[in-house]
């Protein structure tokens, strides 16, 4: 199958409740395939490269202390339009415009603690595919 890549990251919160497998299971059974996954404890330079668009805004120190929080997920998937379906899946971070069924719906315990991060785009993506999966 040769479809576009998505990276999605299972975050502290979902892997402390055991979330992992059923998560991914929820895209496999969706059309992904699992490309490259891995877990890690993120350092503070991948925390500051994931959420660099965020750098200048106040709450920046809390999203990468809280991603540095626990271990996490790395997950490159495979599939047709596979930013738009995964974020599809995700849903929103902001608890007021989730829709019902998304995995933050079921799985978010509050607006940081939101489970689950997907690419926004196909440039981010790349990005952060290429940010986590150099590691060996």
């Amino acid at each position: 199958m040769a479809g576009t890549r998505t990276f999605v990251m299972i975050k502290p919160d979902a892997v402390e409740r055991g979330l992992t497998g059923e998560i991914t299971r929820l895209f496999e059974s969706s059309g992904f395939i699992v490309r490259k996954m891995l877990s890690i404890q993120m350092t503070l330079e991948e925390a500051e490269a994931l959420y660099d668009e965020h750098k200048n805004k106040p709450h920046f120190k809390d999203l990468t202390d809280y991603i540095m929080s626990g271990r996490v997920w790395c997950i490159c998937f495979e599939k047709e339009n596979a930013v738009a379906d995964a974020r599809a899946m995700i849903g929103d971070s902001n608890p007021d415009k989730r829709f019902p069924g998304t995995l933050r719906d079921l799985y978010a315990i509050d607006y940081r603690r939101n489970s689950i991060h997907g690419s926004d785009s196909d440039a981010a993506a790349s990005r952060e595919i290429k940010l986590f999966f150099k590691r060996k």
